[in-house]
Parts: C-alpha cells; sequence; structure tokens
C-alpha cells in the first residue's frame, strides 16, 4: 500500500519577516515547480490574516505564530478532506497540551481552546483533482506573547496570558513541527478509526449540556455534542435524537 502523504516530514522552512497571510502570499513565495513537497512558510509579523468564513486572524508584530503547510499528497479522497483536519488539530492540541497543561480542546471543526477561550485557529484550504486531494495548504495562527487583543474578539487566550511568561517562538516553532510530522507519519487507512476516536475525545463540550444556534434561521437549541461522523459533521443529539450539521450550519452560543 502507497503512503498517502508523499512525506511525512518538513525539511523545507521559508521564514519571512512580514506578510499581509501567509496562505495568500505562499504562491508569490514558493516555486510551482514545488506543488509536491512539503512546504512550511512563517512569520511572527502577519497583518491580513484570515480565518474560516473570511473572518481576519489577528496577530500582533513579533508575538504570535503564523505559518502555512503545503502538503504534497499521494493520493487522499476528497470525500476524506476532513482527516486533513484532524491530523492538525490533534498535533496542535497534543503540542499545546504539553506546554500549557491537559486542558486543551478541539472546538468543532478546527480551533484550539484553553478552557472556553480561543488560542489557535485552522484554515485548510485543498486542490482536488476529480475526486482525489492533490495538493492542501494549511493556515494556522496561534497566539503565544500576545497581552493586548483587540475588543471585537470574542474569547481570544494566547500561551503568555495562561502561564504568565513569554515564550521563545523560534524555539516553539521547531517544537511544534515535531509534533505534525508524526501525526502525518502515523496516518494511513488502518489509523483512521483511531485518529477519529481521538480527535472526538479532545472536542469542546463533549458529552456536555450546550446551547446552539442554526445559522440559517438563528433559532436557539439545546444539545449534547455525541461526536462527529465519518465526513467530519459534528453530531449533536437533541430532544428529537442525534442530527448532523456541516460547517457553517451551527452556531455555538454555550
Amino acid at each position: 500500500m502507497s503512503r498517502v502523504f508523499r512525506n511525512y516530514s518538513f525539511p523545507k522552512w521559508i521564514y519571512k519577516a512580514s506578510v499581509l497571510s501567509t496562505n495568500a502570499d505562499f504562491p508569490n513565495t514558493v516555486s510551482k515547480n514545488s506543488n509536491n513537497t512539503n512546504i512550511v512558510l512563517y512569520t511572527y509579523k502577519q497583518s491580513a490574516g484570515k480565518g474560516q468564513i473570511g473572518r481576519k486572524w489577528y496577530s500582533g508584530m513579533d508575538k504570535n505564530m503564523t505559518f502555512s503547510l503545503q502538503i504534497g499528497i499521494n493520493q487522499l479522497l476528497a470525500r476524506n478532506q476532513f482527516h486533513l483536519n484532524m491530523i492538525v488539530s490533534l498535533a496542535l492540541r497534543d503540542w499545546i497540551a504539553s506546554i500549557i497543561g491537559d486542558d486543551v480542546q478541539i472546538k468543532w471543526p478546527n480551533d484550539i481552546y484553553i478552557k472556553s477561550k480561543k488560542v489557535a485557529g485552522i484554515l485548510v484550504q485543498n486542490t482536488l483533482s476529480q475526486q482525489y486531494i492533490s495538493k492542501s495548504l494549511i493556515g494556522v495562527g496561534i497566539n503565544i506573547n500576545e497581552e493586548d487583543f483587540p475588543s471585537d474578539l470574542p474569547n481570544p487566550i494566547s500561551f503568555k496570558q495562561s502561564c504568565g511568561k513569554d515564550f521563545d517562538l523560534n524555539t516553539l516553532f521547531a517544537n511544534m513541527i515535531v509534533y505534525l510530522e508524526k501525526r502525518f507519519q502515523f496516518y494511513d487507512e488502518q489509523s483512521i478509526l483511531n485518529l477519529k476516536k481521538q480527535y472526538t475525545s479532545k472536542l469542546y463540550l463533549l458529552g456536555s449540556v450546550s446551547t446552539f444556534a442554526q445559522s440559517d434561521n438563528g433559532q436557539n437549541f439545546t444539545g449534547i455534542i455525541k461526536g462527529v461522523s465519518d465526513d467530519g459533521q459534528l453530531i449533536v443529539e437533541d430532544e428529537n435524537g442525534e442530527r448532523k450539521f456541516n460547517h457553517r450550519e451551527i452556531i455555538f452560543k454555550k
């Protein structure tokens, strides 16, 4: 059986002193002949980062980590694209927990929370070739030494706010890449079930009675997160039974 990823390691790191967005800048920085190479583009000065659904990602200058990973893929079905979300989310969650402590969770589909506050966000952009994913560009932002967030951000937190000390960005970045490489290394068709179990076990609000809203009508309802489906839908049980939601169809109200 051939490996899903062309290579699990990231031997090529590209640092830029400042960018608007690492995902947006990636095509201008990396050669088109490197489409099948695992590459990391990173900066500590990103001024116009993007998050999910067109939202902005705030990053103070020289205080936080923002980077984009290009993953070369041999053969991964498009219907399994949520596996990439799980791999990266678990790698970041485990790495952050190794520094902060165990109270680190994944808010579906791919934000990382310390208790009830957001410390990291992930944006996955896949390139499709027929029914397969041929390449994936994954953007990540992590709050490290930030203390003064914009007032319009609902619930941010940084490593420094959690631990009360400054961190060396270069040291953290190198250590974080090791966690990512290990997750990609051990992914194959036999590990998918275990991957899903691990992802589910770290879900924010798993098993708790919580309040949500449906995006289409804004109607609030109470339910319990039970897990995720094979294609990445969130499974919520309410008074009518289990329901499945795609990304953007449900809003966490707690």
